[in-house]
């Protein structure tokens, strides 16, 4: 029983990854129109110094790889897994809840990547780091192999 409800919840947080990687696309979408229609676009701010925004977005976009990975091994440790133990129902919505927030966290080069593009219409950076989101969404799908050994071993430890 408990496998039939991590699968459901995994089935959920598959269909949000897709929506989250469709977000990209829209994301994408806006910027290809932005660039068909306004040819002589050059961002919101054409004399924006492009190294000092590539550093700062770049730099937003690792911290936020580095705060979800940080983020990812302390919400998934033994000992927050083992509080949440005590039913099926709260487990699955922990897990759900959590894994939503690394894919939120994922979001954040793609939106850092957009706001490169508004601002100085660095299409490759926005690529580049849109690229990044969906690798990050990809990569934060769970496993649920994972879940049931990470379960076990927080069940093990009580």
């Amino acid at each position: 029983m408990k496998r039939e409800h991590l699968a459901s919840a995994r089935r959920y947080l598959v269909w949000m990854a897709i929506f989250m990687v469709a977000i990209v696309l829209a994301y994408l979408g806006i910027v290809m129109l932005g660039m068909r229609v306004y040819i002589y676009f050059k961002g919101v701010v054409p004399g924006a110094n492009k190294t000092l925004l590539r550093v700062v977005f770049y730099g937003v976009s690792v911290l936020s790889v580095v705060g979800l990975y940080s983020l990812k091994r302390r919400l998934f440790s033994k000992e927050r897994l083992r509080m949440h133990l005590t039913s099926i129902h709260e487990l699955t919505r922990y897990l759900t809840a959590k894994t939503t927030l690394l894919f939120a966290f994922a979001q954040v080069p793609a939106i850092s990547g957009f706001i490169l593009f508004a601002v100085g219409k660095l299409f490759i950076d926005f690529l580049i780091l849109a690229s990044l989101t969906v690798v990050l969404v990809v990569i934060n799908i769970p496993n649920l192999k994972s879940w049931e050994r990470k379960i076990k071993e927080a069940s093990e430890g009580s």
